[in-house]
């Protein structure tokens, strides 16, 4: 399990590349954001136990990439399986229904 900084640089290499070997759990944030600084934590959890890959994603730092996944409302959670989006939500969500997307995408 690894939680990575991901930027515009760096993201193809980072999300894309990684996602032909294994899941890639993307996390759009930023650190104003209350429900993303609760759900940051659990989602970091979660990737070490399923041994996943966590992708953090600053929106304000990031504003192109944000864009061109139409990420208008954070946080925005996108799974990435073989450099394709399989599942997604936005906001803060229990736990329970996390590890459904996790079990079913992984």
């Amino acid at each position: 399990m690894a939680v990575i900084d991901v930027n515009e640089k760096n993201f193809n290499e980072k999300v894309l590349k990684s996602s032909e070997k294994g899941l890639v759990i993307v996390d759009f944030y930023a650190d104003w954001c209350g429900p993303c600084r609760a759900l940051g934590p659990l989602l970091e959890v979660l990737a070490n136990e399923y041994n996943i890959t966590l992708a953090r994603i600053n929106v304000d730092e990031n504003p192109t990439l944000a864009s061109s996944f139409e990420v208008m409302s954070i946080p925005n959670v996108k799974f990435f399986k073989n450099k394709k989006i399989v599942a997604e939500f936005v906001g803060a969500v229990p736990e329970d229904y996390i590890r459904k997307l996790i079990e079913k995408t992984k």
